[in-house]
């Protein structure tokens, strides 16, 4: 696994037993990396969307 540094600012949104929603409002380092890896979450949790697409 590549760990990298990632700084964040955030503002809580919203709260439920399930997790807490928040918004980014200020990306200090690591901009790309959140990026690559909001993608990637997206791409595991819904990977029937990504069926037969060679995009990385």
């Amino acid at each position: 696994m590549n760990k990298q540094h990632i700084t964040l600012n955030v503002d809580p949104v919203r709260q439920s037993n399930q997790g807490v929603a928040a918004e980014r409002t200020h990306s200090l380092e690591g901009k790309e990396q959140v990026r690559v890896y909001l993608v990637n979450m997206h791409k595991l949790q819904y990977a029937n969307l990504y069926n037969g697409i060679n995009a990385s």
